[in-house]
């Protein structure tokens, strides 16, 4: 009986032990999951060696978050309205590496910082020329500059901000040469036409527009036409995904 207990309590123990190992190599952010190493589909991870090489192995986008956890207010709304939603999840899966790269003040939340990743983090701060929280930054799969993006209240928003540029960036224009001439000329056509929208806001507003409500319905409408190339384009390049 004696000699049972034993075995029982080694096979106890040792799967106790493998259990509190594997939870070293994540960590609870609030109420999210992010990895200390390595790199899961879906997951937020602070290894961002672990990120970047997956992105240019599978030709996948990097996004880099930088937050303040526990303290920023915009941080955590982003976190509940967008990065907990099916549509984020389901789209981050699919296309992105992301980089969780934390600057808490409190206690419990500093120590999930090592000395090393607190370096990394604040190197990467200076690099980017950050500002302030949330900011996110846009990589390409080979590590280079694409965007900044900040603050965002929907979804849908943040998403597309996302996509424009991984749609008229060099990931995307693989895609693009093996189109059908007939294709090819439609995606032009279709960036042509948001390209051509984009310009005309922009040399609206470079004559300095004074504030009036014929101006602001000016500014609403160049938005609605800019949104709908917008649209036109994104739905057009996702169909061919």
């Amino acid at each position: 009986m004696y000699k049972y207990l034993l075995i029982f309590f080694f096979f106890y123990f040792t799967s106790f032990c493998s259990k509190t190992d594997s939870k070293l190599d994540s960590v609870n952010v609030g109420d999210s999951e992010v990895d200390l190493k390595g790199h899961r589909l879906g997951i937020q991870t602070m290894d961002y060696e672990a990120a970047l090489k997956y992105a240019k192995k599978n030709k996948k986008m990097v996004l880099l978050n930088f937050t303040g956890s526990d303290w920023c207010g915009y941080c955590i709304k982003m976190n509940k309205r967008i990065f907990k939603t099916k549509e984020w999840k389901e789209f981050a899966k699919k296309n992105l590496a992301i980089v969780f790269l934390d600057f808490p003040r409190s206690i419990k939340n500093k120590k999930n910082i090592s000395e090393e990743q607190s370096k990394l983090n604040k190197k990467l701060f200076n690099k980017y020329s950050i500002r302030g929280f949330p900011t996110f930054i846009l990589l390409d799969y080979n590590g280079n500059f694409t965007q900044k993006l900040g603050y965002a209240e929907k979804v849908s928003d943040f998403v597309n901000n996302i996509k424009v540029p991984y749609f008229l960036n060099e990931l995307f224009i693989d895609t693009v040469k093996n189109l059908t001439k007939k294709d090819k000329e439609k995606y032009n056509k279709l960036r042509k036409d948001y390209n051509k929208a984009n310009l005309v806001l922009s040399e609206w507003l470079n004559t300095n527009p004074k504030k009036s409500k014929e101006n602001t319905k000016k500014y609403q409408k160049f938005n609605e036409e800019i949104n709908i190339a917008l649209d036109d384009l994104l739905k057009f390049c996702e169909s061919l995904n």
